[in-house]
């Protein structure tokens, strides 16, 4: 239903571009079977036209908190769905250290 709806046309031609959310914490059962059709998705497509997005919140406890993000890159790495991105939601801009050590973990460029 997912890949269908990704190839669903609009207007009578069929879309350059397609976002698919899968709300939801990363790493809840309910969301597994989500998570594997967009990797088998991404994996049937040309990477270059498939991208794995995450928002992830960073909370603020005195100093910024990753500990939330850090688990969600790592369960979508495990499931073969690396992200490219993340957009990181939090009340503060992030301070150079949170982005170098989520940028690490994710092996995404700052």
């Amino acid at each position: 239903a997912i890949k269908q709806a990704a190839q669903t046309p609009v207007q009578g031609e069929r879309p350059d571009v397609c976002l698919l959310e899968v709300g939801g914490a990363v790493g809840d059962w309910d969301a597994e079977v989500f998570i594997e059709a967009l990797r088998k998705m991404r994996r049937d497509a040309d990477n270059s036209m498939a991208v794995c997005l995450l928002v992830p919140i960073v909370v603020w406890a005195g100093e910024q908190k990753t500990k939330l993000a850090q688990d969600s890159i790592r369960t979508l790495r495990s499931c073969g769905l690396p992200p490219d991105f993340l957009i990181c939601r939090t009340g503060q801009s992030l301070v150079a250290a949170t982005r170098r050590k989520l940028s690490r973990l994710g092996e995404i460029a700052e």
